[in-house]
């Protein structure tokens, strides 16, 4: 069954089909201290990587959206993300983001962007006035991009492109090739200490320029995506945490982006007869109650039931034959770009048992 979506505008969400590679961080979610990672691949991190501070310190006006907040000082220790990912990585590899310079005044200054113990990405000091890729088996890959980096205004795209198969490291700037060097080696990462963004293992200061749109990927990325990411932000739905005692599943359907009709949310629920797809803007806390929440707070019979969204808005409908689909078309407004939107579903069947599905957390874009 499918049912057109009553949501108000401003609650529409926007998704693309799973993102590959370890991780994407789109830093959006401006009231929380765990930040989403959009990559859904095989390789991917964990879900959610944890800021060193609380929400009001982790984030600054982004490219679109959100970004991760500079440091501000140096010698200071800033605010970085624990991802959880330790490695490793071997072979083709990508490191991409934008940079926004907040607090570097000369490139004297080192400011690191990510990094594990055995590599870094950063720039200023000994990784010179561009970036300098170091420990990453390929031997120091340094970009020059005709200025220093603390001299540029505004945000700026940059990328690393390592590929094994051409034997070719890659570095662009703003979507396009600056500079191409053969390597003897590919890339080898060992399983490692936590990846961490926004900081590396060189210092423990956080870095001096605001960092957004943040990819690791497992492979060598086309010429073609690069200039892509660096002139939008990409859609994505994914599905988070669980309600292990139920059996309601939320499926997000379809690759929609600003504009598109594309998009929807499946219900499957076998027991089912009707459903609420509870729709908000956070999946950090809900009433002054950290999220998630057991509703067995509230009410006795929903005890062990999970509410892992802040709800603003629902939609109600039937299930016939254990599911539904809810459209959910996305209007044709750019400025909805940036804009992270978390639903769930809850069900009951003909007796009244209440279930309730894991989260899918969509976020608009281009």
């Amino acid at each position: 069954m499918r049912i057109q979506s009553f949501l108000p505008t401003c609650l529409i969400a926007a998704a693309l089909a799973a993102q590959d590679g370890v991780v994407y961080y789109k830093f959006d979610s401006g009231d929380a201290a765990e930040v989403v990672n959009h990559a859904s691949g095989p390789a991917a991190a964990p879900r959610f990587a944890a800021s060193t501070f609380p929400a009001t310190a982790t984030y600054t006006a982004g490219r679109t959206g959100g970004a991760l907040r500079e440091s501000g000082h140096v010698g200071v220790v800033g605010t970085w993300l624990h991802t959880g990912w330790t490695g490793g990585l071997q072979g083709s590899m990508t490191i991409a983001f934008a940079l926004s310079n907040r607090a570097a005044n000369t490139p004297t200054l080192y400011s690191p962007i990510a990094g594990q113990p055995s590599w870094s990405i950063a720039t200023g000091g000994s990784a010179g006035t561009g970036l300098a890729l170091t420990g990453a088996g390929t031997g120091d890959l340094v970009a020059d991009f005709g200025v220093p980096l603390c001299s540029m205004n505004g945000w700026h795209h940059f990328a690393i492109v390592v590929d094994a198969t051409a034997a070719t490291a890659t570095w662009y700037h703003d979507g396009a090739p600056v500079s191409t060097v053969p390597i003897a080696t590919p890339a080898d990462v060992p399983q490692q200490s936590e990846l961490r963004v926004g900081t590396d293992y060189v210092t423990h200061c956080g870095g001096l320029y605001a960092i957004d749109e943040f990819r690791l990927l497992d492979r060598a990325a086309t010429a073609a995506e690069i200039a892509t990411w660096a002139n939008s932000t990409t859609a994505t739905a994914l599905a988070f945490a669980t309600n292990p005692t139920s059996s309601t599943v939320l499926d997000p359907i379809g690759t929609p982006t600003i504009g598109s009709s594309n998009f929807a949310l499946r219900v499957s629920e076998p027991q089912a007869t009707l459903f609420t797809l509870a729709a908000g803007f956070s999946y950090s806390s809900y009433a002054g109650n950290a999220l998630p929440l057991d509703l067995g707070a509230w009410h006795p019979a929903a005890a062990g039931i999970d509410l892992l969204v802040a709800p603003l808005a629902a939609s109600f409908g039937p299930i016939a034959g254990g599911e539904a689909t809810l459209g959910l078309p996305v209007p044709n407004l750019p400025a909805l770009a940036g804009t992270t939107m978390c639903l769930q579903a809850f069900t009951l069947d003909g007796t009244n048992a209440l279930r309730a599905s894991n989260g899918v957390v969509a976020a608009i874009g281009d």
